[in-house]
């Protein structure tokens, strides 16, 4: 199965950060454009149990950027019925961006998509 990259979901409009209360800027060294921060900060994230949120920035120009790292990111799925029902969904749905459930989700309004909380893996 063919994993979609997370800024590709980003643009979409799948996946929502789940809270920028907790956003974590993680030093990284220097990034250079978009398609290398792409490379370096998922990585950079997952070395501190964090999810890459999409979000970086360049603090010292040529020396050292920052990625933006959340505890979880919530990525939207088709609507979840019930519990079972996202036992059966919400880890699919993260390992599909190369993440793993942590055992939350909602569906915001009756009817509507769904979202599955997910985390870095083995953390």
């Amino acid at each position: 199965m063919k994993h979609l990259s997370l800024p590709l979901l980003l643009a979409l409009g799948h996946i929502m950060v789940a809270s920028t209360a907790n956003s974590n800027d993680v030093p990284a060294g220097p990034i250079w454009d978009n398609q290398n921060a792409e490379e370096v900060c998922p990585g950079v994230c997952a070395n501190q149990c964090l999810v890459w949120n999409g979000n970086w920035t360049t603090t010292i120009w040529n020396q050292q950027s920052v990625c933006g790292c959340d505890p979880s990111l919530d990525v939207g799925t088709d609507p979840i019925l019930n519990q079972q029902d996202a036992e059966a969904k919400c880890p699919r749905v993260c390992y599909d961006v190369d993440l793993e459930w942590n055992g939350q989700w909602s569906t915001p309004a009756i009817g509507g998509p769904s979202i599955c909380s997910c985390k870095a893996l083995n953390c």
